[in-house]
């Protein structure tokens, strides 16, 4: 996981800063950001405050996908969403719609039929491992455990 950020992370920058200086030019020079000492000194705090946590999140995305799976990672985001969308009603008062309240029903029971069915499936792999049938060289079936198989 760290290597790979190892690798995307410069390019990012790479890319990132030419663009901004394209886009923004002379104003981001001219701003009371870049020439008042205590404003920059936030600004800069804040960006690199920002660029922590984003590394940090993004190595927590690429361990989440190396242990489990890009559908967990799916399936967690949109539990963040739907918090954010939560958060933006409780503190900034954010009005939503019917449909919107409906799309967050469906994600909710989307999620929680997600985790049944993987939940059931591993118990399904579980049970499947207990027990092998093994058909004998008389044609009969014979059912046993893991214990006899392990010779």
């Amino acid at each position: 996981a760290l290597h790979t950020i190892y690798y995307i992370s410069p390019a990012a920058a790479v890319t990132l800063i030419p663009f901004s200086l394209w886009l923004e030019g002379a104003d981001l020079f001219s701003s009371k950001f870049v020439q008042e000492f205590h404003l920059f000194t936030l600004a800069l705090m804040n960006t690199v405050g920002a660029g922590i946590f984003a590394f940090a999140m993004i190595l927590v995305e690429l361990e989440l996908i190396k242990r489990t799976s890009s559908l967990s990672l799916a399936a967690i985001s949109y539990v963040k969403q739907f918090l954010q969308i939560f958060l933006a009603m409780v503190v900034f008062g954010t009005v939503i719609t019917l449909l919107n309240v409906f799309g967050m029903l469906l994600t909710v029971v989307g999620l929680f039929l997600y985790t049944y069915l993987k939940v059931e499936d591993s118990e399904h792999v579980d049970n499947v491992g207990e027990h092998r049938l093994i058909i004998g060289s008389d044609g009969q079936q014979d059912d046993f455990g893991d214990e006899f198989l392990a010779d």
